[in-house]
């Protein structure tokens, strides 16, 4: 019967022998649930700071863009702008020529234009790499208006809730990866338990192996908070990981 439940597993991992006890004989697929739930609760303060940080950096940006694009009125496949001259996009940081929309004719090419997007009356032109120019062409069929104060009123609504996909991207991947990293360090606490006359499966050792490694995600995670950094520091977890992954298997010893 288990003693311990997931949200109490998060501090117990670092100290108790009971707990790893526990997660060998009573836990199973529970393990993997908890792997999941120390993952996703590691990326809540990164994922936090990336939405803030993906709103500023929006917020520095767009109206200064915005600010330098016309109405683009597009009817049967053709663009057109409020007035008949090129309308020249500057990145608002680097004051480099981002995109020119020129409907006249007078630049033809990203070379003429110099710069990473041109729209013309009928196409749009973008480089993807210094070897790779794409050319789409407008469909005749399209009609629509494109309103720069509009879009970006729309953006800012959206955008704050970026971190909803971003979220989920984190911790799918690295899920992933921590579970592989835990399908390894079972292989080598297999080792452990040989060396140490610990009779445990190779599935009981991966459950600890699932659990030991929290103090090497709540460690990781409140450095990369703090920006800490130093030599070795891969290292360091790795190590950390080890002392807990035996810590866990010594603790089933009978």
């Amino acid at each position: 019967m288990r003693q311990y439940n997931i949200f109490q597993a998060i501090y117990l991992s670092f100290y108790s022998k009971n707990l790893y006890r526990d997660v060998a004989t009573n836990w199973g697929g529970k393990a993997f649930l908890y792997l999941l739930m120390i993952v996703a609760l590691s990326w809540v303060l990164f994922t936090y700071q990336f939405q803030h940080s993906l709103n500023m950096i929006y917020a520095a940006n767009a109206d200064k863009l915005v600010a330098q694009m016309p109405v683009v009125t597009i009817k049967d496949g053709k663009i057109s702008t409020p007035e008949e001259r090129p309308y020249v996009i500057h990145d608002p940081e680097t004051k480099q020529v981002f995109a020119v929309i020129d409907t006249t004719g007078k630049y033809t090419s990203l070379d003429e234009a110099k710069a990473e997007v041109l729209v013309t009356q009928t196409q749009i032109i973008s480089r993807h790499n210094e070897n790779q120019i794409r050319t789409t062409s407008l469909p005749n069929t399209l009609n629509m208006v494109i309103v720069p104060e509009t879009v970006n009123a729309i953006v800012k609504r959206y955008l704050n809730f970026a971190w909803i996909f971003f979220f989920v991207i984190f911790v799918v991947a690295g899920y992933a990866y921590r579970l592989i990293q835990a399908l390894i360090y079972s292989i080598i606490g297999k080792i452990f338990g040989v060396i140490a006359k610990v009779p445990l499966s190779y599935g009981q050792i991966l459950q600890i192996a699932m659990v030991a490694i929290t103090p090497v995600i709540v460690v990781a995670t409140i450095f990369d908070f703090f920006a800490i950094q130093f030599a070795y520091q891969l290292l360091f977890y790795f190590i950390l990981a080890m002392i807990y992954l035996f810590y866990g298997i010594v603790a089933n010893r009978r």
